[in-house]
């Protein structure tokens, strides 16, 4: 994050205030109004960026609450 933001616990904050109080939500539908009226959004497009989602621990390979890690194996009926 470039210095002039200030430090990023204060950024992490403002975000955080900004995300409560519907500051956040209040940008994203000016400018979704602003893109859709200057012909910029493909309402038939529909995208989610996944690379920031996170699986649950015990999906990544952590220790159940009994202490063990199960993994179910998937067989696809025969024919």
């Amino acid at each position: 994050m470039p210095e002039r933001h200030g430090k990023w616990k204060s950024v992490y904050d403002r975000f955080n205030h900004w995300r409560k109080d519907g500051t956040i939500n209040r940008i994203l539908q000016r400018l979704q109004v602003r893109l859709d009226h200057d012909g910029r959004i493909d309402w038939d497009l529909w995208c989610i960026d996944g690379t920031n989602v996170r699986a649950s621990r015990s999906a990544a390979g952590a220790a159940s609450s009994t202490g063990s890690v199960t993994v179910r194996e998937f067989r696809w009926p025969s024919r």
